[in-house]
C-alpha cells in the first residue's frame, strides 16, 4: 500500500517588524563583557584618528581591519545592547537613578507643576528610565536605538527645536561623550547642548541642567584630563555651577548648570597634565579641527 505524502504546512511569513539581525551574544562574566567594551572604545578611538588621515593604501587597510574586528564582535549593535545589559539592575541599575536623586533634593520637581521638564535623553538604551517620573517628558534619542521609541538621531547633527516652547530644561549625556572617539567632536558636542536650552534673551526662572556621566578613569587616571580640567573646561563654556557631583567605583557622575551665554570660549588644546605608565589618553579638547 502506498503511502501517503504528509502535505507541507504553508510557511508563515513573519511581520515587518521582527528583528531578524542574528542574536548577539554576551558573556556571562559581566567582567569579561565590561573588556570588550573597552575594547570596541578603543577600536573605536583608533577609526576617529584615522578619519582625518590620507587615503592611502596603509590608512585604508588599517580602516578595514579596525572595522573588522569591530564587526566580528557584533559592530554598534552589540556595543548598544551590551550595555543595556550593564545597565540593568543584575548589573548595577542605569545612571538615572543619581540624577534624580540630586533633582529631588534640589526641590527640582515642584517647578514643574504647571508644564512637564523636558529632558533630551542622548545614547538612550532605553526609553524608559524616567517612565515612572510623570513631571518628566523625555525625549530619548540615539545612534543604533535599541527600542522602537528611540528616535535615530546623530546629536552632533541633530538642529534644535524651531520652537522655543519645545526646547530643553536638561540634556544627558551619559556614557555618550567618550564614546565619541575624537577629542574635539567631544568638545563640540559639550558645546552644542547649550543650543538646546532657552535662550538668556527670554525671560525665565527655568534652569538649563546638563546632565554628564563619564567612566571613572576619564577623570582619575588620564593624562590630558582630570576633575579640575572639567570643571574649568565647562566654567570657560558657561556650565559655571557644578549642583552636583559624585565618584562611584566606576563612574563619574555631574549636574552642571549654564548660568550665561558665552559667545567666544577659549580654546582647550590635548595638553599633558599627569604624566606616568598605566594611564589612559582620553581627552576633550575645544580647538578647530584642521581641513
Amino acid at each position: 500500500m502506498a503511502q501517503r505524502k504528509r502535505s507541507k504546512k504553508p510557511s508563515r511569513k513573519l511581520p515587518l517588524t521582527v528583528d531578524r539581525r542574528p542574536e548577539v551574544q554576551f558573556k556571562s562574566s559581566s567582567t569579561e563583557t565590561a573588556r570588550l567594551i573597552r575594547r570596541f572604545h578603543v577600536l573605536n578611538k583608533e577609526l576617529a584618528k584615522l578619519k582625518d588621515k590620507a587615503n592611502d593604501k596603509e590608512t585604508h587597510d588599517k580602516r578595514q581591519s579596525i572595522a573588522k574586528e569591530m564587526e566580528a564582535m557584533g559592530g554598534l549593535d552589540w556595543y548598544q545592547r551590551a550595555s543595556q545589559l550593564g545597565q540593568s539592575k543584575a548589573r548595577g541599575g542605569d545612571s538615572s537613578k543619581w540624577l534624580m536623586g540630586i533633582l529631588s533634593r534640589e526641590g527640582v520637581p515642584s517647578h514643574f507643576q504647571n508644564r512637564s521638564m523636558r529632558l533630551l535623553d542622548v545614547g538612550a538604551l532605553s526609553p524608559f528610565n524616567y517612565e515612572k517620573h510623570k513631571w518628566i517628558q523625555t525625549t530619548p534619542i540615539d545612534l543604533n536605538p535599541q527600542h522602537l521609541l528611540i528616535e535615530k538621531q546623530d546629536f552632533l547633527e541633530m538642529s534644535p527645536p524651531q520652537n522655543e516652547n519645545d526646547l530643553y530644561d536638561i540634556v544627558c549625556l551619559s556614557l555618550v561623550v567618550n564614546f565619541v572617539g575624537d577629542p574635539a567632536d567631544r568638545g563640540t558636542m559639550l558645546k552644542h547642548t547649550r543650543e538646546f536650552f532657552q535662550p538668556f534673551t527670554k525671560d525665565t526662572t527655568n534652569q538649563r541642567l546638563l546632565y554628564l556621566v563619564l567612566p571613572l578613569p576619564c577623570i582619575t587616571n588620564s593624562r590630558y584630563f582630570s576633575h579640575d580640567h572639567l570643571l574649568s573646561m565647562m566654567e570657560s563654556i558657561g556650565y559655571s555651577k557644578c549642583i552636583d557631583y559624585h565618584h562611584s567605583n566606576k563612574l563619574a557622575y555631574y549636574l552642571f548648570e549654564l548660568t550665561n551665554a558665552v559667545e567666544r570660549p577659549p580654546i582647550w588644546k590635548k595638553k599633558i597634565l599627569e604624566d606616568g605608565k598605566g594611564r589612559n589618553n582620553f581627552a576633550i579638547c575645544t580647538e578647530l579641527k584642521p581641513h
